[in-house]
């Protein structure tokens, strides 16, 4: 190596202008000293471990978080630190040397049920909007002057591809989980650009308490859970909470809640038809091509294609709550492989399953992962897969 390439090197490591030479100083000291600081700390953001430094502020919900240098952290990250979840509001957009932001302590997981079937869960931050008013109102249609609910919330929620789609036609179970009356709230205010910036930010929504509904599912905490249209099929599949077996009704409850899951995706129901058909219903397949147990077809001249599930309890926490490990059996006859326009059926079987399970909170604490993909071939002429998540 020349002198001349030794220092285009000395270069590209401090800075070709005393201005990027101040800078790489500057960062390589901002290094060294937030690593030892006491506001450092590994956390995740958006489900990555990431260091940064989380500084402590007057009002005890509220943080400020800067990354390490070079870092980045976007408005509407999802951080997980310290046992709690905690949504970043703002974000400074002088980031050269590192980024700051502000990130406000998250109070409660909405769930809704999108218009593709998918129930959605977030974590957003649960604030009163009507700080002065008593949350109640006369009604003047009523001449005796009945006293109607009037609380009104705002949820500031991480923008996404979901969250663009909310608007005043939703609805939302909104209270404490130990609660015995749920309260329902509809969206009136769906403001979607206040803080958003180059498509990265949060969305506040102001919403006004609305009555509760026969196809809300409360102890889910999701609204229009059962709705008219079929979107959470009841028939053939028990509602939580009705199944009893010698105080494992967790176990039960799982397998109703995987059937639920995979008969309300269309997608799911699409792929399971012969050829494609959007409408097929959910009651054709169910004990014909869906099973809640372990199924091996007989050998016949009109091959199918089937999902079979299986729960096992891989171990209990505090001797209260079973940790399942789910078994998704996927797979069709040689003759049902390719698909019409294309692709291998039991791929995308496959692909949109783990779509709708993994990463869920339905099952047991916390999230359910995959966990193995592995081939599977129950008898002649039939391939698949088996998915394991736990």
């Amino acid at each position: 190596m020349g002198i001349w390439d030794s220092y285009q090197d000395a270069l590209a490591v401090r800075g070709s202008s005393i201005r990027d030479v101040k800078a790489n100083r500057e960062r390589q000291f901002l290094a060294r000293k937030l690593a030892g600081s006491l506001s450092y700390h590994p956390a995740l953001v958006n489900g990555v471990e990431q260091e940064l430094a989380i500084i402590n502020s007057d009002n005890l919900n509220q943080k400020t978080v800067c990354t390490m240098p070079g870092g980045n952290i976007l408005c509407g990250s999802l951080v997980e630190w310290s046992d709690n979840r905690w949504l970043v509001t703002q974000v400074d957009a002088s980031n050269e040397l590192y980024t700051k932001g502000i990130m406000l302590q998250c109070n409660y997981l909405l769930k809704w049920v999108t218009d593709d079937d998918e129930i959605v869960e977030r974590w957003c931050i649960v604030e009163d909007s009507t700080k002065y008013l008593t949350g109640e109102t006369v009604s003047r249609y009523n001449q005796n002057g009945m006293v109607l609910g009037d609380t009104r919330i705002a949820v500031t929620i991480a923008r996404d591809k979901y969250t663009v789609k909310l608007g005043r036609d939703n609805r939302f179970l909104i209270d404490d989980p130990d609660s015995d009356t749920i309260l329902a709230y509809q969206l009136t205010k769906p403001l979607k650009v206040g803080s958003v910036y180059n498509g990265h930010g949060v969305i506040t929504f102001i919403m006004t308490e609305a009555n509760t509904e026969d196809s809300d599912n409360t102890e889910l905490r999701i609204a229009n859970y059962y709705n008219t249209g079929g979107r959470r099929w009841k028939e053939g599949v028990a509602v939580k909470g009705e199944v009893n077996f010698d105080g494992l009704d967790e176990l039960f409850d799982y397998k109703n809640q995987l059937i639920d899951d995979l008969l309300t995706s269309k997608t799911v129901l699409r792929l399971l038809s012969d050829d494609c058909d959007p409408n097929v219903r959910p009651e054709q397949l169910m004990y014909s091509q869906v099973f809640p147990y372990e199924y091996v077809p007989e050998t016949v001249e009109h091959g199918q294609t089937f999902i079979c599930c299986e729960v096992d309890i891989r171990d209990i926490s505090n001797k209260t709550f079973l940790n399942p490990q789910i078994y998704v059996w996927v797979f069709t006859h040689k003759s049902k492989v390719r698909l019409p326009e294309g692709g291998v059926r039991v791929d995308k079987l496959s692909s949109q399953i783990v779509k709708i399970i993994n990463g869920s909170r339905m099952y047991g604490l916390g999230e359910l992962d995959l966990s193995s993909i592995k081939r599977f071939s129950p008898v002649t002429d039939y391939q698949g897969r088996v998915l394991t998540f736990a």
